[in-house]
């Protein structure tokens, strides 16, 4: 499979609808934002060519919470324009699993309603 197929694969994720998802598909969907945005120099062209228009609330949210544990909202919205509006994303007001398999508890997650 060529670089670029794979890179649209894994973007794809990024936009896919989420009607009938559960933990596993919400926990590769977080695994591709984090390793995403842990490394934005590497994944630079695949983030740069995120939409969020044509993202769910839930998608926008985990990249949201993702980037405020890091430390580096911020500084990524303004080293990428295009993910302008992903500081937006509300917090759920349901819990929502987004991992089959527990990592802990993280107080920015907990506030975004998202449980890992």
């Amino acid at each position: 499979m060529s670089k670029a197929r794979k890179k649209k694969i894994c973007v794809k994720v990024f936009t896919a609808p989420q009607d009938e998802w559960g933990p596993q598909e919400y926990g590769f969907l977080f695994a591709r934002i984090d390793r995403f945005f842990s490394d934005s120099d590497k994944f630079r062209t695949a983030i740069e060519s995120l939409d969020p228009s044509k993202m769910t609330e839930v998608t926008k949210l985990i990249i949201k919470t993702t980037l405020i544990h890091y430390g580096s909202l911020d500084k990524t919205i303004a080293a990428f324009p295009n993910l302008q509006g992903i500081e937006d994303a509300k917090p759920l007001t349901s819990p929502l699993q987004i991992s089959s398999n527990p990592y802990g508890k993280f107080k920015e997650f907990e506030d975004a309603g998202l449980i890992l």
